[in-house]
């Protein structure tokens, strides 16, 4: 399943080192807003100028917290705030409140 290998990626990648090095290694936006388009398939973006974008031209968007909350939601993962607690300890970026939602989605803290 497609949701299933997004979720491994994300949860055993770890995240390069420099910003340099991550800026390197992100993949152009553009064409992903492009196929989004023209499929009318939701997008996976993070960076926020880049969904703004998106989000304008009436693309269904998606972050990697959402990715995080299907995957749970379809059992593919216990809980999608100690996934995201686990990227953010690998370096990726997930704001506290953000974490805060999260963890609050259920009504409960984990």
């Amino acid at each position: 399943m497609v949701i299933e290998k997004i979720v491994n990626y994300l949860c055993l990648t770890p995240n390069p080192a420099s910003p340099s090095e991550r800026i390197q290694q992100r993949p152009p936006r553009g064409p992903l807003i492009a196929l989004s388009s023209q499929t009318g398939l939701k997008v996976i973006i993070d960076d926020s100028k880049a969904r703004r974008v998106a989000e304008n031209m009436g693309l269904k968007v998606t972050g990697t917290i959402g990715v995080l909350i299907k995957a749970e939601k379809l059992g593919l993962i216990e809980n999608a705030y100690n996934k995201a607690k686990e990227l953010r300890e690998k370096g990726f970026y997930v704001s506290d409140e953000l974490l805060e939602n999260l963890s609050k989605l259920k009504g409960t803290t984990y």
